[in-house]
């Protein structure tokens, strides 16, 4: 049997046990001041658009009222992967200095543009590039899903954010009036109201769908990712959830409708201000539904240290 014993040092006959040191490797403070340092110049470059982000958010009826949990999700993701980042030899390549120069130069222009929004845009390309830059690329495709998945959080132009919610705000009072129609209800579309025989309902641009589109295309494709799947279903089940948040918007019309019909204008309210919240959970607890169909079941192991 091998025997393991401490060694010692023996000095005139008596047994003096050297001490352990721990010692903090060196070079850790600069490093840390040099990443503050760099994050607050990161923070003052995109402060203009930082600021529209966070604006858009908090403000009344806003598209982008998820904004807030896209990088909390980003950052889960990158601290379930930091074993595997960790594992990683760094080596940085000159190709991240081009990405982020271009990505500073194009926020630039969109900045002497006035368009911050614009500006939002080139910031995941920017870390990508800052990551490519001091880790490689080994470390950047690791972190390329929850950078981009920032875009989610980036509400886009006015003049593109208007039209792509007019255009899903005429599908769904479409689909919603021949909804009505099969059960019996007569109901004509005329542009953004619904004309049923007991009440004419407006259909503002809050309750268009679209924030229900961009919310539900972004828990999608979260789920893709911490799920485990073949690889066609995590596509599917991003696509899926267009025409799934498309048609919950036409469903909760539709039951504000029929509400209508029977208590009037208080009775439209009191649904309209309950059934947004019940489609959310509805439509992400029909997506989860699709995703078992489609094989992606399991979630993936996520280390707990």
């Amino acid at each position: 049997m091998a025997e393991i014993a401490a060694r010692s040092k023996q000095t005139r006959g008596k047994t003096v046990s050297k001490p352990v040191r721990f010692a903090a490797p060196r070079g850790s403070w600069p490093t840390v001041v040099a990443c503050g340092v760099a994050a607050a110049a990161l923070v003052a470059a995109y402060w203009p658009a930082l600021s529209f982000w966070w604006t858009t958010w908090f403000e009344k009826d806003s598209f982008y009222s998820h904004g807030p949990f896209v990088p909390v999700a980003s950052a889960f993701i990158i601290w379930a992967n930091h074993k595997r980042l960790r594992g990683l030899t760094p080596s940085p390549s000159k190709w991240g200095y081009a990405l982020m120069v271009a990505a500073m130069f194009c926020g630039w222009l969109a900045w002497m543009g006035a368009s911050a929004s614009v500006m939002g845009f080139t910031l995941p390309v920017f870390l990508f590039g800052c990551v490519v830059a001091t880790l490689g690329f080994p470390a950047a495709r690791l972190m390329a899903f929850p950078l981009f998945l920032l875009w989610f959080a980036a509400p886009p132009p006015e003049s593109l954010l208007t039209g792509l919610s007019l255009r899903v705000q005429l599908l769904s009072i479409r689909a919603a009036a021949a909804g009505l129609d099969f059960l019996g209800i007569g109901a004509a579309s005329r542009g953004t109201f619904i004309d049923t025989p007991a009440l004419t309902l407006e259909v503002g641009s809050a309750c268009s769908g679209y924030r229900l589109v961009v919310s539900m295309l972004a828990i999608a494709a979260f789920f893709a990712y911490v799920r485990r799947g073949p690889g066609w279903s995590k596509p599917s089940l991003v696509a899926f959830a267009l025409p799934l948040s498309l048609a919950a918007n036409s469903v909760r019309i539709v039951t504000i409708a029929i509400v209508g019909q029977f208590w009037g204008a208080p009775g439209v309210t009191a649904a309209h201000n309950l059934t947004g919240y019940m489609m959310l959970v509805t439509t992400a607890g029909l997506l989860l539904l699709f995703a078992r169909m489609v094989g992606c079941a399991r979630y993936k192991e996520i280390p707990l240290a």
